[in-house]
């Protein structure tokens, strides 16, 4: 499944470095929310049993997206 966002590593050998190359090791872990508002209605419950569960919709799209400030009306 696609995830966003994207992270890019970049490593570089000191300047100073007789080596040509050098191996590393990484490693991720991917969590695959397949319905967004049902996860969110669930974190907000374990984070706050009396948080409200409206959801701005601009939160529940796949990449860039401008969020409305608290308080600010739709």
């Amino acid at each position: 499944m696609p995830f966003v966002p994207t992270v890019n590593v970049n490593l570089y050998l000191p300047n100073n470095s007789t080596q040509n190359s050098a191996y590393i090791l990484g490693d991720a872990i991917v969590i695959a929310i397949t319905d967004k508002k049902v996860f969110v209605h669930s974190l907000r419950r374990i984070l706050d049993p009396e948080s409200s569960l409206k959801i701005d919709p601009a939160l529940l799209t796949t990449g860039p997206a401008v969020l409305k400030q608290l308080g600010e009306e739709p």
